[in-house]
């Protein structure tokens, strides 16, 4: 009984940690990705609707957008997340961070991803947690 109390308390902390290093990893490369990135005055010029998954029916809008970089090139770019709902239309203004040195690298800043990185360590924490709290609990109970 008490060993399966403990692999189930591991399982519990191993996902906890899991979870919290993957929000950590992703809020990571968000930051290393402003650290050297451009920011521009863009336009939306197209909505495309890709699958939230292989088993969902979901659909994310992912925004198409065009905008001028520092030395002047003109790009036309899909950013690198979309949401489930239609944020914005085509000719609309949008402010955009690019990658100088690969200007189709194009993110909508701030777009709810620390909210998804939050909800990530959060989970994690949680997770971690809870398998203390039941191996603190059968050790207790022994």
């Amino acid at each position: 009984m008490l060993t399966t109390v403990l692999i189930v308390a591991l399982v519990f902390v191993a996902f906890g940690t899991l979870f919290a290093a993957i929000g950590v990893g992703m809020r990571r490369g968000q930051n290393r990705f402003k650290a050297h990135a451009a920011a521009a005055r863009g336009t939306v010029t197209d909505l495309r609707a890709r699958s939230a998954g292989e088993s969902s029916s979901g659909v994310i809008w992912v925004p198409v957008v065009k905008f001028t970089t520092a030395d002047g090139r003109t790009v036309e770019a899909e950013t690198s997340a979309g949401t489930n709902v239609k944020r914005h239309k085509p000719g609309q203004p949008i402010e955009v961070l690019y990658d100088p040195r690969q200007p189709a690298d194009v993110r909508v800043p701030d777009w709810g991803s620390g909210l998804i990185h939050g909800i990530f360590v959060a989970m994690g924490g949680a997770f971690v947690l809870t398998g203390l709290a039941i191996l603190a609990i059968a050790v207790a109970v022994t």
